[in-house]
């Protein structure tokens, strides 16, 4: 028999916290320890051992913190989207090279070299590839996450596959080797897709996820801007190993964050007390927590709330995979999530996902089928303008997903590494067939038609959204 502590109120026993619950609780100063009796193989008290746990680590005041934690999964998503894209526009002349037998370092003459064309189906694979490396890793991240005592080793584990991948890529000299690099890519992607988002959700109380997730978003959209023009610049001017050494570069500062965070999952809650107070109930150092509940991944999807914000997963998806093929300029749809995202993450926060997610649905319609207007005559600046408002209510329709995943999971008394997994999958499908489908319809009907097929993917979302998202029928309500 072994003797732990189990911090106890004075007043009261504490009950235990199962999952992801987030109650308030008493502070750190009206508590006491109490022992019980545990069974073990050892005869003799954790007194000592478990003193030393208490002790605080090195900088657990900023290590342990709010900024701290949404620092570092900002960082990685930001370093997931410019090693996403910063490959694209030098990819074709990698191709190229492969495909003729010349060294990779070897230099390229802009404007000359007209034979890059014979890469462009390997290009669209892949970028296939990367979607399919995120379908596959996300439950295994998932799983693997809500097993492990705390979600950072899985995590050192995702960045370490993203240097592989990078460094492969670097000295890659046949075409399936970089198959396998961007697959690898594409698995790290599910790693921060789905536990960095789990270090969000688990952090905040319900009401407050919305605008901590919209202010985690808008890095993804830094990426996406600063990649490809980051990558073309080092291929022409520093040549072909400048880019990866950039993200190398890039990897290893985000597993630097990665190692040093502190979670405040299963560790003892006085660490925090100067970070953030009260203490939360759900966050008291229990010596042995007790498990999640054990609700299957099948019971959570099959839930009509859960299936709304998935669906509402794969059509962002689509659309943006549609859109890559066909429009390079809808990069400045980018632009404007940096203040659309924290906006529809207040607004999901204040006046529950349904009414934020209809209105960016119905906006987003209207913008996709009047994208094909601008012509040589309106000029570009229509267009640019269209895209604009097209991104800002975009975040409008994936920021109150995430949110509404973190309380689904809390309704349901599941863990929210399952639940973010399920919404990696949907935006992986998503992923894999927008690219195809938009590039199919654009070479076959027009950009008129696939603009509207955008806008007929985003009215059909508004029934499903409308009768289940938030759990409600009422159009406007405080989540809870």
């Amino acid at each position: 028999m072994t003797l732990t502590h189990i911090p106890k109120r004075t007043d009261s026993p504490a009950e235990p916290v199962a999952g992801n619950a987030r109650q308030p609780g008493p502070k750190a100063d009206t508590q006491q320890t109490e022992p019980i009796e545990s069974s073990g193989d050892q005869g003799q008290t954790t007194e000592h051992s478990f003193q030393r746990r208490k002790r605080p680590l090195i900088l657990v005041s900023v290590r342990g913190s709010t900024l701290f934690l949404l620092a570092t999964v900002g960082l990685g998503l930001f370093v997931d989207a410019v090693i996403y894209g910063i490959v694209i526009p030098i990819m074709p002349f990698i191709l190229n090279n492969i495909h003729e037998g010349r060294s990779l370092t070897a230099p390229v003459e802009f404007g000359k070299d007209q034979s890059l064309g014979v890469a462009s189906q390997d290009t669209g694979i892949l970028l296939a590839v990367y979607a399919a490396g995120m379908l596959i890793g996300a439950p295994f991240f998932g799983h693997f996450g809500n097993k492990s005592k705390h979600r950072r080793i899985p995590m050192l584990l995702g960045i370490i596959g993203l240097l592989a991948a990078t460094i492969l890529f670097m000295f890659a000299n046949a075409y399936w080797l970089l198959v396998i690099a961007r697959f690898l890519q594409g698995v790290s992607g599910a790693c921060v897709w789905t536990l960095g988002l789990c270090l969000v959700a688990d952090r905040y109380e319900p009401d407050k996820i919305g605008i901590e997730m919209g202010k985690v978003m808008p890095m993804f959209s830094l990426g996406i801007l600063a990649g490809p023009p980051i990558g073309g610049a080092l291929f022409q001017y520093l040549g072909y190993r400048a880019s990866f050494i950039f993200c190398v570069i890039l990897a290893a500062l985000d597993f630097t964050f990665r190692a040093l965070i502190v979670e405040k999952r299963n560790n003892p809650a006085e660490w925090f007390e100067k970070v953030s107070k009260p203490v939360d109930a759900a966050l008291i150092y229990v010596a042995n927590p007790p498990p999640y509940a054990q609700v299957s991944t099948w019971t959570l999807l099959k839930g009509p709330r859960m299936l709304s914000a998935n669906l509402l997963a794969f059509a962002n998806a689509v659309m943006f995979g549609m859109l890559e093929p066909t429009l390079t300029a809808h990069l400045a749809e980018c632009l404007p999530s940096f203040f659309s995202s924290p906006l529809a993450g207040w607004l999901t926060d204040k006046f529950g996902a349904k009414v934020v997610t209809l209105i960016g649905l119905v906006t987003v319609t209207v913008t996709s089928c009047v994208m094909s207007l601008p012509n040589a005559q309106t000029g570009i600046i229509p267009l640019v303008f269209i895209l604009i408002v097209n991104g800002f209510f975009s975040s409008f329709v994936i920021t109150p997903v995430l949110a509404e995943i973190s309380h689904v999971v809390l309704a349901t008394g599941a863990v929210n590494g399952d639940g973010y997994a399920i919404f990696n999958i949907a935006f992986s499908v998503g992923l894999v067939i927008g690219p195809i489908v938009g590039g199919v319809a654009f070479n076959n009907i027009g950009f008129f038609w696939t603009t509207i097929i955008l806008g007929l993917i985003t009215i059909v979302m508004v029934p499903p959204v409308g009768l289940w998202c938030g759990g409600t029928s009422k159009l406007i309500m405080h989540p809870s």
